[in-house]
């Protein structure tokens, strides 16, 4: 799916970057995706930038490695590290994407606005 943003058209957007792009800034974002661990669905609101308990002791591995990105969990109060390749929906920028996957790889697709 191509995504338009601004004066960027035809521009193919990776799940990171739909993500990085709605929480810049300290935008929140919805986020539904499926939990490693329990294979649960997990929604909530997520936002980067978040400074709030951050010691600088930083963290033992790296979430690129396993394709996780550290966001801000709005209602648990804490950071979570969200699993990319399990990616349900986004909501921010006043739009709904959803993320659907088969044996070729993903596609985004706008579904509807805010």
């Amino acid at each position: 799916m191509y995504i338009t943003f601004g004066e960027k058209k035809n521009m193919k957007m990776t799940r990171k970057e739909l993500i990085l792009k709605a929480t810049e800034n300290g935008k929140v974002v919805g986020l539904g995706f499926i939990k490693r661990s329990t294979g649960k669905l997990r929604t909530g609101a997520f936002r980067r930038g978040v400074v709030k308990g951050i010691t600088g002791e930083g963290l033992k591995f790296r979430p690129s490695e396993y394709d996780l990105i550290t966001l801000y969990d709005m209602n648990a109060k804490g950071y979570r590290n969200v699993p990319l390749d399990s990616l349900v929906y986004v909501k921010g920028l006043g739009k709904i994407w959803e993320i659907s996957e088969d044996e070729i790889g993903y596609q985004i697709v706008e579904k509807s606005k805010v």
